[in-house]
This record gives structure tokens, sequence and C-alpha cells, in this order.
């Protein structure tokens, strides 16, 4: 689930994928995405996760363990 004040989604941060902090006012100092559905309202996230909240969390297992 998305925690969009914590800039979270299932309890793992959600990092700007194009590092806009300053240009983008949903992310804040630290690089963290605050935006209520970055899948859904942000281009840049979109598409370097391929839209998909499955493939974003697929990205953080490791192979074989």
């Amino acid at each position: 689930m998305r925690d969009a004040k914590k800039g979270t989604y299932n309890g793992d941060t959600t990092f700007c994928t194009v590092n806009a902090y300053g240009d983008c006012p949903y992310c804040d100092q630290c690089g963290v995405c605050h935006i209520e559905d970055p899948m859904k309202d942000c281009d840049d996230f979109a598409m370097f996760f391929q839209g998909d909240w499955n493939f974003w969390l697929s990205l953080d297992d490791v192979e074989g363990e």
C-alpha cells in the first residue's frame, strides 16, 4: 500500500528516479517521492518501472535467495 506522507510503498522507501529535488514539489531533500501515486501521476517514475508496482517490488529481490 502507498503512503505518500512517508514516501513508501509496502513499507519500502520510494526514491525519485531522476533526483528532482528542487524541481518537483513531491521530491524531498533526501530524494524521496511523496506523490500520491507515482506510477500513475509521474511519467518519469512510471517509465523507469514500466508502470508496474510489481516490477518495482521485484527489483528488491535477490535472485537465488
